[in-house]
């Protein structure tokens, strides 16, 4: 018995233009704001161990 009819096609390709479109535009913005603003490094990576008292 089938109650609904579920349809077995899903046409992911039917957008792939547009999808590739604003994965590739998120991706220079990304860069772009990289760029601009640079990385906040946290003080894990800023050289956080003291070798003075050595």
């Amino acid at each position: 018995m089938e109650f609904f009819r579920i349809k077995k096609d899903i046409p992911f390709m039917r957008h792939a233009l547009a999808l590739n479109a604003v994965s590739l535009i998120t991706f220079f913005a990304a860069i772009f704001f990289l760029w601009q603003n640079g990385l906040h490094l946290s003080i894990e990576f800023t050289g956080g161990t003291d070798t003075r008292h050595i």
